[in-house]
């Protein structure tokens, strides 16, 4: 796609002022950390990243991550970065060593860091990873960039605001879900995040072969795209507003300002490749699938419901468990992945939300039916596993899969559906307890309330004392059965 073809593509955008020149506000914020990502053409598949940080005493550690949070794994993006190197304020270069772990030692006593440069293998990346969620893409017209993926951090400046700015090649247009509604088309730009965490968790696209859509939500709602195939994104969308507006409605508000999603459809690189898993972030969400999956007009109702589905599970998450979380999400450890007491609950009663979410959008009639079959679904799955998923403790069954998840799916399969079952029986006590008029929803609302005031992570047995105590119902022998 060239030039014109991307105005053509996206002119609704564009007209809308998705993309205004200039936005001055942003352009003259002035973070403590600064970074700024640079993708040249006579480069394809290399970003380098400059990281200009607060006057820094040497030495320093440079850091990058090799943990997603909500990723459940190990994902070594140090592998692919090289080229690291380290600038004094007089433009001295200073000494850097390359440290067990993903670290890089930098500057010596008595020096000041003022500038940090190295390059990240993109290309690499996504040929070496073969989960296809974790990685970044680098494809002919076209980038996408996990923030975490190219993004390391100086050890100790975590909690410093940050201001990023990045560079594509000439009449690239960029996206990126920190300011969605605030870049300029084409041409450098700055956004700003609050802290790392959320500039890691914040995704960034350009290239001629990107789509942009605004979509209809109660909040600036975007769909972000890249298709290798014959994907339709205008039956994404609708199937992105839907998901997106019966979830923010269950929950009775959103805590974002704005939400993008990224999907990807993507020529499969090898077989040994795995697509068709999903990532949350704090205000977006990325989903990475084989291009045989895209919708399109040719596509069956049952297909059009698996991606509302997945799309409404992965909204979830941007309130469970990334505002109200068991201990180990946050604060997030980004060298090595957490061990989690609680992704039963992130991922099983995200998926009962969804459910009970788009259930409740449908019409009477249909409601009772919607919710049996999905959670038969859940049923039939669990009863495919072998005993051993059945019966092994949910808090243990959580830690195997704290770096497991997804490497032997038995071990996310037989959380999210026992997590699910288990939602829908406490559901069923509230219901039971309170004549009617309460249920989980009201149980989750005070749980986020809960966790915007705490700001920390539940133990598993505080959960059902919460829940106890926001509905007057004593659901205590219900969550001792399951996690017995």
């Amino acid at each position: 796609m060239d030039r014109r073809e991307f105005l053509e593509a996206n002119a609704a955008a564009i007209a809308a002022g998705l993309w205004p020149r200039r936005d001055s506000a942003v352009l003259q914020t002035s973070p403590r950390v600064g970074y700024h990502l640079r993708y040249d053409a006579d480069a394809p598949g290399r970003v380098i990243v400059t990281i200009t940080p607060p006057p820094s005493p040497g030495p320093a550690d440079l850091v990058m991550p090799r943990a997603i949070p909500m990723g459940y794994g190990v994902a070594p993006y140090d592998q692919f970065v090289d080229g690291v190197r380290a600038w004094s304020p007089s433009g001295e270069l200073l000494p850097e060593a390359r440290r067990v772990g993903p670290r890089w030692r930098l500057g010596r006593d008595g020096t000041t860091i003022a500038r940090v440069r190295y390059v990240v293998d993109v290309r690499r990346m996504e040929e070496q990873l073969h989960a296809a969620s974790d990685a970044s893409k680098a494809r002919d017209g076209y980038l996408g960039l996990l923030g975490y993926s190219v993004l390391g951090y100086l050890e100790g400046q975590e909690t410093l605001p940050v201001r990023i700015d990045f560079r594509g090649p000439v009449g690239w247009p960029v996206f990126c879900t920190l300011a969605p509604g605030s870049q300029p088309w084409p041409g450098p730009q700055a956004v700003t995040a609050p802290d790392y965490y959320a500039a890691a968790d914040s995704q960034i696209l350009m290239g001629p072969g990107m789509q942009v859509r605004q979509l209809a939500g109660t909040r600036p709602l975007f769909l972000a795209g890249y298709a290798e195939g014959p994907a339709d994104l205008e039956i994404e969308g609708a199937q992105i507003e839907e998901a997106f507006k019966l979830v923010v409605e269950w929950f009775g508000g959103a805590p974002f300002p704005h939400y993008s999603a990224i999907v990807e459809y993507l020529r499969p690189i090898s077989t040994e490749h795995r697509y068709g898993f999903s990532m949350e972030h704090l205000d977006s969400s990325t989903y990475t699938l084989d291009r045989a999956r895209a919708l399109n007009r040719r596509s069956t109702p049952q297909d059009r419901e698996r991606n509302r589905f997945n799309y409404a599970h992965h909204i979830t998450h941007a309130w469970i468990p990334k505002r109200v979380y068991g201990e180990g999400y946050y604060p997030f450890r980004w060298e090595v992945p957490p061990v989690i007491d609680t992704i039963w609950f992130a991922e099983g009663f995200g998926r009962w939300i969804a459910t009970d979410a788009l259930a409740t959008g449908l019409l009477a009639s249909g409601r009772i039916a919607y919710r049996s079959s999905r959670l038969a679904e859940f049923e039939q799955t669990l009863a495919g596993l072998p005993g051993l998923f059945r019966t092994i403790p949910l808090v243990s069954l959580s830690r195997s899969a704290s770096t497991q998840y997804s490497e032997d799916f038995r071990l996310g399969q037989a959380l999210f559906c026992r997590g699910a079952l288990m939602a829908e029986e406490v559901e069923t006590a509230i219901r039971g307890g309170s004549g009617g008029q309460r249920g989980l929803r009201e149980a989750i609302h005070a749980l986020v309330q809960w966790g915007t005031r705490e700001r920390r992570g539940f133990k598993v047995d505080e959960l059902p004392r919460l829940i106890t105590g926001a509905v007057g119902v004593d659901v205590g022998p219900t969550f001792a059965k399951w996690l017995a």
